[in-house]
């Protein structure tokens, strides 16, 4: 009966254990999309900037 038991909390172990990694896995390819996105938003903002916000105002 002991055997049992203490495989039974090996498997609980690392079943959590692999329920954590799979959700840190996820969060780490969350966060690097995010970075991607972010990256290449800054990259385009030059271009977009001059022609918008950073233009100088005309008085007709």
């Amino acid at each position: 009966m002991i055997w049992f038991a203490s495989h039974w909390m090996q498997g609980a172990v690392l079943c959590a254990a692999g329920y954590n990694l799979r959700w840190l896995l996820h969060a780490i390819v969350r966060l690097w999309l995010a970075l991607v996105f972010f990256l290449a938003w800054l990259r385009c903002l030059p271009s977009v900037l001059p022609q918008t916000l950073l233009a100088p105002r005309t008085t007709i």
